[in-house]
């Protein structure tokens, strides 16, 4: 039996991911050009004061809550409250960074790679909470 026939070549599947990852490659920066050159996360960087605003929704949104959904602890309120302080210790954080090291003397900063999965988990998390607290009148809230 001629497994050449079944399996691909070893090369084959390496090359093929290769070619898949480059074109992608290729479309996120030809994307990337064509609107400026900033992505979303980019404008957090280039403009840290920018990071208010998530921070201002997520306090709008927990004197909403807090307002709708009487006294006492809710697990809902504390996530979205949590969320809004997360970005606040961001545009803290970003606003420090930015004074100390220059863009020059950083080409790459490594720390973005633990703050924005944590800034996208807590924003979600607090969206969710938002949304899923109008879910139940009585009884638990989530």
């Amino acid at each position: 039996m001629n497994f050449n026939r079944v399996h691909p070549p070893a090369g084959w599947v390496g090359a093929t991911a290769t070619l898949r990852l480059q074109k992608i490659a290729r479309a996120f920066d030809s994307a990337n050009h064509k609107s400026g050159g900033i992505t979303h996360m980019d404008l957090f960087i280039r403009h840290p004061v920018l990071a208010i605003v998530p921070a201002l929704l997520f306090a709008a949104a927990y004197v909403h809550r807090r307002v709708s959904g009487g006294r006492g602890f809710r697990v809902s309120r504390f996530v979205i409250l949590s969320a809004g302080v997360v970005w606040v210790f961001y545009l803290y954080y970003e606003l420090h960074i930015q004074q100390e090291l220059k863009p020059e003397q950083v080409p790459i900063r490594v720390d973005l790679l633990a703050i924005y999965p944590a800034l996208l988990i807590f924003t979600v998390l607090g969206i969710t909470a938002y949304l899923l607290g109008f879910r139940s009148r009585s009884g638990i809230t989530p």
